[in-house]
């Protein structure tokens, strides 16, 4: 029984190490996007270089953790800047 512990945590260690990894790859790609440094990027490029190989798993991902796709938040990030231009 205590091999099956062991296996379980170590299961349980990299499950948490991976959900790291992706958080912080979806928030260097929200920094990105609110800095208008990927705005312009076609999703292929943005998901590449936030570390995601799949566009469609990095499109899932990306709206579970930031509510939206990541076009619709590039375009709503770029509203808000162009609106804060005019005032």
């Amino acid at each position: 029984m205590g091999s099956f512990l062991r296996l379980f945590a170590s299961a349980r260690e990299e499950q948490k190490r991976r959900a790291y990894i992706q958080t912080r790859r979806l928030a260097a790609c929200i920094r990105a996007l609110r800095h208008g440094r990927a705005a312009a990027r076609p999703l292929t490029d943005m998901t590449l270089a936030c570390g995601f190989t799949d566009i469609s798993h990095f499109s899932r991902v990306f709206h579970t953790y930031a509510g939206a796709s990541p076009s619709a938040f590039g375009r709503s990030v770029a509203a808000l800047q162009a609106f804060g231009q005019r005032m």
